[in-house]
């Protein structure tokens, strides 16, 4: 993030950007900023009964949302304070990510049978390393399909 010099009497403190005010400006930020999600401080989760993805950096504080004009159901979330990139939802996603990207079927598919693997005590520790593969392999695809080629 950038960080600007403010001079309040003698003293200079640096004050830190905070999030955009308009969608457009939010979009434009949190593209600048995809090739964050890869990193191991991101997570990846899945809720059936919303059927939405959702893309977190861990421990990310309050943030603001900006929808995408160009994807529709995918929200970019930016840190209140900073403007950093804190999350992305992907709504719809089984019905309908899933269907046009079919890399996103499979781990969408992936994910399901590692979650059930995780249910026999034998399979327990490999299905939690398969989880965390398909958590990474869900936020390359993102950012490749959503953010490189936009």
């Amino acid at each position: 993030m950038e960080a600007t010099t403010v001079v309040i009497g003698q003293e200079e403190q640096l004050a830190m950007d905070t999030a955009p005010l308009t969608n457009e400006d939010g979009i434009r930020k949190a593209l600048e900023q995809m090739n964050r999600i890869i990193e191991p401080t991101w997570d990846a989760d899945y809720d059936e009964r919303r059927d939405t993805m959702y893309l977190r950096r861990r421990a990310a504080g309050p943030a603001l949302s900006y929808f995408s004009p160009k994807v529709a159901g995918m929200v970019f979330r930016l840190d209140v304070q900073t403007g950093e990139l804190t999350g992305i939802d992907l709504e719809d996603f089984r019905r309908v990510m899933a269907v046009q990207i079919p890399e996103l079927g499979e781990v969408l598919k992936v994910r399901r049978r590692a979650r059930w693997a995780a249910r026999l005590p034998g399979l327990r520790t490999l299905a939690r390393y398969a989880l965390r593969g398909v958590d990474a392999r869900t936020r390359e695809q993102v950012r490749a399909r959503y953010c490189l080629n936009p």
